[in-house]
């Protein structure tokens, strides 16, 4: 047999998530099956950010109640480090102005991700 029906769906880790969503941009989700270290599988939404917690790209495994959703941080982005951040309610007058080379690291890629693996949904 040949063609699209033949296709096996490639199954990536988190890492490869993470660099196809960076690919992706900002301001892209991607749907994905994934694929637990049990053998049970669910859908879901990878964000580049999610309100709910404080990190980079993050899984959302949709519910009907939203309080249910389930998220699963994926780690693997960058966070810098300075210039030092400034808050809206400083007065740009009382401070000097800040520059310098800029510093980041990056976040490793979150370990209870380790042995699952995610296959991304085409929408047609």
């Amino acid at each position: 047999m040949s063609g699209p029906e033949s296709i096996t769906p490639k199954r990536i880790n988190a890492s490869e998530l993470v660099n196809l969503l960076a690919q992706a941009g900002p301001a892209f989700n991607i749907r994905v099956r994934i694929y637990f270290k049990d053998g049970s599988m669910k859908g879901g939404i990878v964000k580049w950010r999610d309100d709910r917690i404080n990190s980079g790209p993050v899984i959302v495994i949709p519910d009907k109640d939203p309080f249910n959703e389930a998220l699963i941080p994926l780690g693997g982005h960058t966070v810098y480090n300075a210039p030092p951040r400034v808050s809206s309610s400083d007065s740009g007058r009382n401070r000097p102005p800040m520059f310098g080379e800029v510093s980041a690291h990056k976040v490793p890629i979150n370990s209870s991700t380790e042995g699952i693996l995610f296959e991304v949904i085409n929408k047609k």
